[in-house]
């Protein structure tokens, strides 16, 4: 349910082409394929996932970079228990890694089985939609605080 929340997400970004240009990727729970798409002409990033984290509300849109990823411990988060830092680590092997942003989303339910989001997301979609929006468009522009 909750849980393809970059998944709609990224087909939203895609449909409208809010990003003329951009590579769209659904990797599903697999970030090791990420591997397969870093090379020296790619600059930036950005990752879409749900994610949980102890300090945030369900429904909220959670800004990350891969220091806040490195110090986990902090934010106690999940990107689906997926070793997305391991995936990183290995790619900075031989590339530099580029310009990374991680924006995650607190889902409200983790437990149902299904290719739709929860009510309750449903209804925040657009909210969620125009905040990922909002930090993608100063990410690539330079406009971070």
């Amino acid at each position: 349910s909750d849980e393809g929340i970059g998944v709609h997400i990224i087909n939203s970004l895609k449909k409208a082409n809010t990003f003329p240009g951009a590579q769209y990727l659904d990797l599903g729970t697999s970030s090791y394929e990420l591997i397969n798409f870093m090379t020296p002409q790619v600059h930036k990033v950005v990752l879409i996932d749900c994610i949980t984290a102890d300090v945030v509300k369900p429904g909220q849109v959670v800004k990350l970079s891969v220091k806040d990823i490195l110090s986990e411990t902090d934010y106690k988060l999940s990107l689906h228990q997926i070793k997305l830092i391991d995936t990183l680590k290995l790619i900075s092997i031989e590339y530099n890694l580029p310009e990374i942003l991680i924006i995650g989303i607190v889902p409200f339910d983790m437990n149902s089985f299904s290719t739709n989001l929860s009510a309750n997301l449903q209804e925040r979609f657009s909210l969620i939609l125009n905040a990922v929006v909002q930090n993608i468009d100063d990410f690539i522009n330079n406009n971070e605080p």
